[in-house]
């Protein structure tokens, strides 16, 4: 039995035409915990309606959080202290990750992925006031995570 192996295509990147030995996908990454499918974020009372706004801004497009992405709005939102709950926290990423998300468009249409950066105000979630996200797009969708995650 022969394999065909992917290639990558990634014009001007030292990884341009190497072969793809291992994939792994958004979907064993839900699976395994390590991302929260934005889209499904309204399953119980706590998140209310926050994987509609996903939906509704998103169309048609997977988008995902990473563990501690949601972890940080988690911790925002329990905190007493503050008015935030899921639907508020997550309308501001989609409200201030525009800028990154058009700049991860514009890259992932000449490369296949992009990535674009943005900062915004979550209160609750420790010492940190603003919390530098990035918007990452690529065959899986759109995943919002904290800046220097992998």
């Amino acid at each position: 039995m022969t394999t065909t192996l992917k290639t990558v295509s990634d014009p001007g990147s030292i990884w341009d035409g190497a072969k793809v030995i291992y994939e792994y996908t958004a979907e064993q990454g839900v699976a395994d915990g390590l991302l929260y499918d934005a889209r499904k974020l309204d399953g119980d009372d706590r998140q209310g309606e926050a994987g509609q706004i996903f939906r509704e801004q998103f169309k048609g497009q997977p988008v995902y959080l990473t563990a501690a992405l949601y972890r940080l709005i988690e911790r925002s939102v329990a905190n007493r202290g503050t008015c935030n709950d899921w639907p508020g926290v997550c309308w501001d990423i989609v409200w201030m990750a525009r800028g990154g998300v058009i700049k991860a468009q514009r890259k992932a249409t000449v490369t296949g992925t992009g990535s674009g950066n943005f900062s915004l105000i979550i209160t609750g979630c420790g010492r940190k006031r603003y919390q530098d996200l990035t918007a990452t797009i690529d065959g899986n969708g759109l995943t919002f995570l904290i800046q220097g995650e992998d």
